[in-house]
């Protein structure tokens, strides 16, 4: 049996007893065992009757427009692109902030603005039309880490059920298609907690 906790904020795996927690992360914490399952990347989008008679052909451009993004300390409301050795900073402001990367793509297939999301919310949407992806040239540098890990706490002896989960995880993962190339970096969130119950 499995016990399945979704969180947008950070799992305390010893105060709240999970077996396992999923992150995106650049750089695990150092308190916990961490494996790699997936890759990561970002896509810049909107709907598409949003751009339609709007230019955005450089980061710049997003500065009069509205930017939807996470309300996360971290990431705050600076974007940053990368295209080559350069790199592009602009401020946005936006009407919305929040933590969730499925209520950015909701948002933006309202057009209620451009959003900066890892492209696993937006594949689908992307590739049949509802969004469009933008600045094609340049490589957002998004607001988690460009990996996914599953963290657990070290054990002298790691109990079969968090071996096997893990293992079937990363099986199943190390193969996830990358559809659009984006970038990496900064601060962890998306966290899953996993309890694994009668193994």
């Amino acid at each position: 049996e499995l016990q399945l906790t979704l969180l947008d904020r950070f799992v305390d795996l010893v105060d709240e007893g999970y077996d396992v927690a999923l992150r995106l992360t650049r750089t695990p914490p150092e308190q916990v065992v961490a494996k790699a399952l997936m890759p990561v990347r970002y896509r810049l989008c909107s709907a598409v009757n949003r751009k339609n008679g709007q230019k955005i052909e450089t980061p710049a451009d997003l500065a009069g427009h509205n930017c939807l993004h996470y309300g996360l300390r971290e990431f705050g409301n600076e974007w940053r692109f990368q295209r080559g050795d350069e790199e592009a900073r602009v401020r946005v402001t936006s009407n919305v902030v929040v933590n969730n990367s499925e209520v950015v793509r909701d948002l933006l297939l309202a057009g209620m603005g451009i959003g900066l999301v890892w492209n696993y919310a937006v594949d689908r949407e992307i590739a049949d039309g509802r969004l469009v992806a933008l600045l094609p040239d340049w490589t957002p540098v998004g607001p988690f880490g460009q990996t996914a890990y599953a963290l657990w706490l070290p054990q002298t002896h790691l109990p079969p059920k968090i071996r096997v989960f893990v293992d079937f995880l990363a099986e199943r993962l190390r193969d996830a298609p990358v559809l659009y190339p984006g970038s990496q970096e900064t601060h962890s969130t998306s966290k899953r907690g996993f309890k694994i119950v009668n193994p």
